[in-house]
């Protein structure tokens, strides 16, 4: 994977766990079906950015990683959890 793909990946990432911190309901959609979520907002997951959204939401399930993943977000974002990225 190259540099830019990773950057990219990650920039998607973020924005999604950015907007399920702003919205308990896109939280919600967002762990039913994260590419579904992802193209409700514009976004369109790779494949390997599909993948690992898949395993932070089905890890997050069962031990809070999700969770946690949004509590860091909401530390380095500006309220409302949206972030510049």
């Amino acid at each position: 994977m190259s540099l830019t793909m990773s950057l990219t990946m990650s920039m998607n990432i973020r924005t999604l766990i950015g907007a399920a911190c702003a919205n308990p309901n896109f939280k919600d959609q967002l762990m039913a079906d994260p590419q579904a979520a992802a193209l409700s907002i514009g976004i369109s997951l790779s494949p390997d950015e599909l993948t690992c959204m898949n395993n932070i939401v089905n890890t997050g399930k069962g031990n809070g990683l999700f969770d946690a993943m949004m509590d860091v977000n909401r530390k380095v974002c500006p309220p409302g959890g949206v972030c510049p990225w």
